[in-house]
């Protein structure tokens, strides 16, 4: 009873934000009802997304991790994450595991401070063998929001996008994380550069698909 009193004056005085508030009272289990794991054929690996972005929870979870730096949210999603590649390096043989955040364009990075996926997947990870490169995969150049552009004009947009900072070892796994896969422009143009950097073994993985 206390503890709703004072979350109630909290909501009041903070104004909290409706995604804000379903983040706040999302339980894991809940989430993970949701998952719905889908092989989307936009490249080569095809892309594994995880869960609906049209679901409420799961939009609300995007938001709050992309814009707010929200820790519950990215917590939640790295949840997600985890089970995942938990199940995945289990059943499967993929000897070293190297995991790789698609980068923001430095202006978006300098606006918001952080990396949104790459926060998902130090939550996701942490109680793998699997090791974090934050600053391998870059982006070469400014891209326009992808949000207001059609599939044409997205892969336009992020045809060479990316650049690699050194070259990669081939015999390794390289797990390329993205928050949401629409037309999977921006993982295909990832997963280009790491093919050109020497990868062989490459798992793009996408956290909710629209």
């Amino acid at each position: 009873m206390y503890t709703t009193v004072v979350q109630f004056v909290l909501d009041i005085l903070f104004a909290q934000s409706g995604d804000g508030k379903l983040v706040r009272d999302m339980q894991e289990d809940t989430l993970a009802q949701l998952i719905n794991v889908r092989t989307l054929p936009f490249s080569d690996p095809p892309v594994v997304a995880l869960l609906p972005f049209r679901a409420r929870s799961v939009k609300a979870l995007i938001h709050e991790a992309k814009y707010h730096n929200n820790r519950r949210a990215l917590l939640l999603l790295g949840s997600v994450l985890r089970e995942y590649v938990a199940e995945l390096t289990t059943e499967e043989s993929f000897g070293e595991v190297v995991a790789i955040p698609i980068p923001l364009a430095p202006k978006r990075y300098r606006e918001r401070g952080y990396n949104q996926v790459e926060e998902i997947l130090r939550y996701g990870i942490d109680e793998a063998e699997i090791t974090l490169k934050e600053n391998c995969l870059i982006r070469s150049r400014e891209t326009a929001s992808q949000t207001t552009l059609s599939k044409k004009e997205r892969l336009r947009n992020m045809r060479d996008a990316f650049l690699v900072t050194k070259a990669l070892d081939p015999r390794k796994t390289y797990l390329l994380c993205d928050d949401v896969c629409t037309t999977g422009a921006t993982l295909r143009a990832g997963i280009e550069a790491l093919k050109k950097a020497g990868a062989q073994h490459i798992l793009p993985i996408a956290i909710a698909y629209s």
